[in-house]
């Protein structure tokens, strides 16, 4: 479920003639507060009125978390005397789901959100992305091409994780930067990946499961590095997994076709992203079998 989906999750209409501030009943004691976590310029908290429920969040995010001094946004997950699960920004009700793990889908993509919204000083792009030792590759996509389950088997293999979903390119100095989220795994990506444990069955689970990357790999978060390759992800399970070169015109038709922001920074953005189609080396990506897409990436590293 990515952030620009139009499958985006659908809660439950919050009541129209109320908007309570958030506050936990009883003592009004909060049960679980986390400490400060940020993706790229959005930075954050998270508290709950459920103490397993604030501690499993917490798990999954804990590769965005933050050595500062405090969070400028609090989101909030009560639950207490409901039969729904409420879900704020700050003072913002966001949402009221069913379940917890319908909360806890609702949060991890309007991070997503809240984090591409106050980051327009990056142009950013609908893609994945891995460091090596040669630069950063990129996997431009929408959302069923097979990003995230290609990014997590190359992490797995031993490349740094800068993202799954949402890629933030500073234009000077010309660089991806890590915004190392949980990787989002769909139900037909769980057979690969069985360091992710059995799938959930508790109140916590989902219809898709999010792996935070040092569970696929400790150390494996990336550093901010130059782009030097665009791989064009593409999954056809009827189709011979392969890799095709692509024109720098082909590249910077993809690149642009999944920019978030590319209208933020008009003309420098587009010369940015047609400078980085004709600097590095572009290929699509049939995927069918992730090991050998897997290993038709990583020789391209040997190249």
């Amino acid at each position: 479920m990515g952030f620009l989906d139009d499958n985006a999750p659908h809660p439950r209409a919050a009541p129209s003639d109320t908007k309570p501030t958030p506050r936990p009943v009883g003592d009004g004691q909060w049960a679980f507060r986390s400490g400060p976590h940020g993706g790229l310029a959005f930075d954050f908290a998270v508290r709950s009125d459920d103490r397993a429920l604030g501690l499993h969040v917490e798990t999954l995010l804990r590769s965005l978390r933050r050595d500062s001094a405090g969070a400028t946004h609090w989101y909030s997950l009560l639950t207490a005397q409901s039969e729904i699960v409420r879900l704020y920004l700050d003072d913002t009700l966001l949402a009221e789901l069913s379940t917890a793990g319908e909360a806890i889908e609702w949060l991890l993509w309007d991070i997503n959100r809240s984090t591409a919204a106050a980051s327009n000083t990056f142009l950013l792009l609908h893609a994945g992305a891995v460091q090596t030792h040669h630069g950063a590759i990129v996997f431009p996509a929408a959302s069923g091409g097979g990003k995230s389950t290609l990014v997590a088997g190359l992490v797995r293999s031993g490349l740094g994780y800068l993202s799954d979903e949402l890629v933030a390119l500073s234009l000077d100095p010309r660089l991806a930067l890590p915004y190392p989220k949980p990787i989002t795994l769909k139900p037909g990506s769980y057979a690969f990946f069985p360091e992710a444990g059995e799938p959930e069955t508790d109140r916590f689970s989902g219809q898709e499961r999010s792996l935070p990357p040092e569970d696929i790999r400790a150390g494996s978060i990336g550093h901010p590095c130059q782009p030097s390759l665009v791989v064009v992800p593409r999954f056809a399970a009827d189709e011979e997994t392969n890799l095709r070169a692509l024109s720098a015109t082909e590249a910077f038709l993809s690149l642009t076709l999944n920019s978030v922001n590319l209208e933020h920074h008009g003309e420098r953005g587009t010369r940015f992203l047609a400078l980085m189609a004709e600097q590095c080396r572009c290929y699509e990506l049939v995927m069918a079998d992730l090991t050998t897409a897997c290993g038709l990436v990583l020789q391209l590293l040997r190249v």
